[in-house]
Parts: C-alpha cells; sequence; structure tokens
C-alpha cells in the first residue's frame, strides 16, 4: 500500500514491505530507500545515487517534512547535507 501526504506544493509517497521502505517527493522525484540493505537517495538530475548513514524511516520522513517546512520547498544540495 502507498500513502501520500502533502505539504505545500510536494507529495511525499510512501511505502514499507518486507523488502524494506521507500520514499518518493513529487514533483522533483527524489527517491529515499533501503531496498538494497542500506539507505541512500535517489536524486532526478543525477545518475547516481548517495549513502545515507541514518536508515530510519521515521528519522528521515520527519527530516524530509521538517526541511519542506523550513524551504517552502525542496533545496536538493541542502537536503543532501542534512541526510548525510
Amino acid at each position: 500500500m502507498t500513502i501520500r501526504n502533502s505539504y505545500l506544493d510536494n507529495q511525499i509517497y510512501w511505502t514499507k514491505g518486507e523488502r524494506g521502505w521507500s520514499m518518493v517527493i513529487m514533483p522533483e522525484s527524489i527517491r529515499i530507500d533501503n531496498f538494497h540493505g542500506y539507505c541512500h537517495i535517489h536524486l532526478h538530475e543525477k545518475k547516481n545515487y548517495h549513502t545515507i548513514k541514518d536508515d530510519t524511516f521515521d528519522n528521515i520522513y520527519n527530516l524530509l517534512v521538517e526541511h519542506l517546512e523550513r524551504n517552502k520547498g525542496i533545496d536538493v544540495s541542502e537536503l543532501e547535507k542534512e541526510l548525510e
């Protein structure tokens, strides 16, 4: 089951399953997941992914919500720093 939460002009779609969890932030098409055994972020404009130390769903979700509210949207470079 996929859940959608809206914050300002962004939506966070998320799902949890046996293999792990994932979140997609739209309309930027940023995906964060831990399906490969470690948490990482896929950025739409970059072809690779970046590992994230914290792989706790709740911590990452709360960080995203706070980021969206503080910046009134996504600031990709700041989000990358916050997730390091």
